[in-house]
């Protein structure tokens, strides 16, 4: 199957390896690792992610989710909500995949451009060499 992402590289993130991507209130990265489950469904998810064509937001914030430590970033409970941080997280996620997307259309664009271009070069060449050697069957057909 083929890879069309990579977001482990784009997100900076590695489910297999990583503790919470969430940040604590220093603003430093938090310590905490989720659960082995949410790590396995998270490797699974990036995985499906990197093969997929088009990404939805949805699996961006599921991932971010399955990212963030349950006992503070990522907790239910009533008492830490303020700290819950998947909305947070999974816009700023949104938000580099979707430059990401952008700087892949420039670059697209950019060798659609550059392939036109090596073409046209190849056209002008070969109409040259065309023009040249018609021009010098004329010339010889005069000398007769």
């Amino acid at each position: 199957m083929t890879v069309y992402w990579n977001f482990r590289k784009i997100l900076d993130v590695d489910p297999e390896y990583d503790t919470c991507v969430g940040l604590t209130l220093k603003n430093a990265r938090c310590r905490n690792v989720p659960g082995i489950q949410w790590k396995t469904r998270a490797v699974q998810l990036i995985y499906e992610m990197d093969r997929s064509k088009s990404i939805a937001a949805e699996d961006i914030q599921e991932l971010a989710g399955l990212m963030l430590c349950k006992l503070q970033h990522n907790s239910d409970k009533p008492n830490k909500s303020h700290l819950n941080q998947v909305a947070k997280v999974s816009n700023r996620w949104v938000a580099i995949v979707n430059e990401h997307r952008r700087e892949a259309k420039r670059e697209l664009e950019k060798a659609s451009i550059l392939r036109s271009k090596r073409e046209l070069a190849q056209v002008k060449r070969e109409a040259e060499h065309f023009l040249a050697r018609m021009k010098s069957e004329h010339e010889a057909q005069v000398c007769l």
